[in-house]
Parts: structure tokens; C-alpha cells; sequence
């Protein structure tokens, strides 16, 4: 890893894959100098604003998740991975009618609803009390024409609605699948 950082140090290709590793082995300290390393060579766009909240939220810095999310959401109110890890953030501090709110804005965007956002919006809004609206995420997963669904997505709706048996299924399931998610 010391030698393949020495031969890419200005590579952003190589950067993005070291900043997911970072964050995913839980060095955020790393993650973040990275990420001001990709900011100097690519410049202050979209992308670093993504990067930034997700590593804000896998360190459990989820105040700075909000403040950078706002942020993001202002200069670029499309940037849908900051919207989600805005509306998680809310619902794990407890603050459910504004992560029910955010969830609604993010439903309010067919173009930019997923498999993956459907069963976060369900499990937020299951943590929030609204198991119908949560069921009804879990209904348009199952009856999608879609050939795959990742199971991570149904495990987090079943979680939502305080199910871990059936949860816990859907993540094993993403596990054997080698789900993306599954991180």
C-alpha cells in the first residue's frame, strides 16, 4: 500500500480507490487528507461534497454531515448521496420528523430513487413510526420489474421495522451476493 501511495501520489483515479479504502478500514484521518489531495488535483465540485459526507458518516460525525449536506445541497441541489446521508444522520440522531421530511424530498425525485434509496427511505421511515409508508417502499421493491434487487436494500427496510430475523436473511443474502451495499 506504501509503495503503490509513493508511484500514484497525484493519480485521481488511484486517490478515489485509496480514500474507499481509507474509509471502509476506518482511517478517516487518511480518508480526509486524501480527500483534500483529490480537491487540489480535480478542483471543488459535486464529487468532494459526496466524498466529504460519506466520510463524515462512517466516522459518526453526523453533525458534520449535516452541515456539509446543507452546504452541498445549496450549490448543488441534484447531489442526491448528500440528500440520503442527510436523511440517515437525522433518523440516527433522533431527529425523525426532519429525517421524514427529508426522505419525502428525496421520494419527491422519481429520477434519482433507486432499489438501494427505497429501502432506506423504508427503514427511516419505519424508525420514525410510519411502518404503512415504510411497507409501501418494501411493496414497490417487491413488485419492480427490475431482474435484481439487491437484498441490502430489503434487509435495511425489514431492520426499519424492527424484523432483524428477516433482516438479518436479506443480509446474509447480500453477503453470499457479494453486495456493494453490504460496506
Amino acid at each position: 500500500l506504501s509503495k503503490a501511495e509513493s508511484l500514484s501520489l497525484n493519480d485521481p483515479e488511484v486517490l478515489d480507490l485509496f480514500l474507499d479504502y481509507y474509509v471502509i478500514s476506518g482511517k478517516f484521518d487518511k480518508a480526509f487528507d486524501t480527500l483534500e489531495k483529490l480537491r487540489q488535483i480535480k478542483g471543488f465540485q459535486t464529487w468532494y461534497f459526496i466524498n466529504k459526507v460519506y466520510i463524515q458518516f462512517h466516522s459518526r460525525d453526523l453533525d458534520g454531515v449535516l452541515k456539509t449536506s446543507k452546504e452541498s445541497l445549496n450549490l448543488f441541489p441534484e447531489n442526491w448521496p448528500s440528500a440520503t446521508l442527510r436523511m440517515w444522520s437525522l433518523s440516527l440522531l433522533g431527529r425523525h420528523k426532519e429525517a421524514v421530511s427529508a426522505a419525502q424530498e428525496i421520494l419527491s425525485n422519481e429520477h434519482y430513487l433507486t432499489p438501494i434509496n427505497r429501502g432506506e427511505i423504508g427503514c427511516v421511515l419505519a424508525r420514525a413510526g410510519f411502518k404503512k409508508e415504510a411497507l409501501e417502499q418494501l411493496d414497490m421493491l417487491k413488485n419492480s420489474n427490475l431482474k435484481y434487487i439487491d437484498p441490502v436494500s430489503i434487509g435495511l427496510l425489514y431492520m426499519g421495522l424492527g424484523d432483524n430475523d428477516l433482516a438479518m436473511q436479506y443480509f446474509e443474502q447480500g453477503y453470499k451476493t457479494h453486495s456493494p451495499w453490504m460496506v
